[in-house]
């Protein structure tokens, strides 16, 4: 009897570890989208694109990593924010980028779970052209 008790004790603990992991996590599907909007909130500068493979590659960086909550994003700045928008102009998705690549989303900080965002997508957007 204490057996069985201690396996369903083991097995319910290792179940609720496995949800709260799967409900801390999550990862992105942007589909559909038109345009992509990249704002750095220091200066205001804002960069829309339009061409697909770029909107491809940026959204990619986002959407190849999975991501862990951390916690409440109440003292993160943000070095970049990010919108999707539909074909249509309807916002798809929105979040903030900080500058140790972690992501404000609906109030929470999120890190990649394996891995590092590769910053240089966005940086790339606000380079000077060469002349």
């Amino acid at each position: 009897m204490r057996k069985v008790l201690s396996r369903l004790m083991f097995t319910a603990v290792v179940l609720l570890a496995l949800v709260y992991f799967l409900a801390a996590t999550r990862s992105f599907r942007i589909n559909g989208a038109g345009s992509v909007s990249v704002c750095t909130p220091d200066t205001g500068t804002r960069v829309t694109v339009t061409e697909t493979e770029e909107m491809e590659r940026i959204t990619r960086a986002f959407t190849s990593l999975r991501w862990r909550m951390s916690g409440s994003a109440q003292a993160a700045s943000p070095r970049w924010q990010v919108r999707w928008y539909g074909s249509d102009g309807a916002l798809l998705e929105e979040l903030a980028l900080t500058g140790d690549h972690a992501i404000i989303l609906d109030g929470r900080l999120w890190t990649p779970l394996r891995g590092s965002f590769d910053a240089e997508v966005l940086e790339t957007l606000f380079s000077p052209l060469p002349e």
